[in-house]
């Protein structure tokens, strides 16, 4: 599927959570067959590492990607563009973790702010659909794909590349759901990417009224709130 299709798709939960595995970092890449694509992912640290009882196993990485898959069931073509990171279309993409993505084929001529344009707008349809199940997912979307636990500080964060307005967009929906955020502005240096972060006052709410199909993120959600007696 291209992005020139993908954004006149009607607006559903499913195609709200793919948004919001797009939305908050993206990545634009030429395949060995010369065709141009981005791709939305969802990722996690490959075991083993230092703490082994924080990655993903086999049987969750499967899980997670047969709730995606099943969520998928009235959108065939999204589900065929639905690839782990190891498959062949992704050689030479760099994708180091372990997960799968989404991918569009997207025109030559097609910039990474024409993307960006696109994706936004599709957001603000999000926003403006007053739907509050398509906004969930949409969040859903988000967080599924690249957020962790910061047990140090207590905070859910997403890694992001937005602009401020994009980040105004992601607020106003939040604020729909009551989700209270510290944004991380880090120096322009620092080679981490900005963080967009739910509140530890916040994370129960975003449990029991967002959640995530990622069993992993889950468990490391609940056993953080557990653990602090939350």
């Amino acid at each position: 599927m291209t992005i020139n299709e993908f954004k006149t798709l009607k607006l559903t939960p499913a195609v709200a959570y793919i948004l919001g595995i797009f939305f908050p970092k993206f990545k634009i890449f030429r395949t060995k067959t010369n065709r141009n694509i981005i791709l939305g992912s969802i990722s996690y640290n490959p075991q083993p590492n230092k703490t082994p009882h924080k990655c993903i196993t086999a049987e969750q990485l499967t899980t997670h990607w047969n709730r995606v898959y099943n969520f998928l069931e009235t959108l065939p073509d999204l589900r065929q563009s639905l690839l782990h990171n190891n498959s062949e279309l992704f050689k030479g993409a760099k994708l180091k973790k372990w997960g799968f993505s989404f991918y569009l084929e997207i025109d030559s001529t097609q910039s990474p702010n024409d993307v960006k344009l696109i994706l936004s707008a599709m957001v603000k349809r999000v926003l403006d659909s007053q739907n509050r199940e398509i906004q969930r997912c949409f969040l859903r979307g988000c967080f599924d794909g690249r957020s962790s636990v910061d047990e140090n500080s207590g905070l859910l964060a997403l890694d992001t590349s937005l602009d401020s307005n994009d980040l105004c967009l992601l607020d106003r929906i939040a604020d729909i759901f009551c989700l209270y955020r510290s944004n991380n502005s880090r120096n322009i240096k620092d080679p981490r990417a900005f963080q967009y972060r739910i509140k530890k006052e916040s994370l129960r709410n975003f449990i029991n009224n967002i959640g995530f199909f990622s069993e992993r993120r889950k468990i490391d959600l609940v056993d953080y709130l557990n653990n602090i007696g939350r």
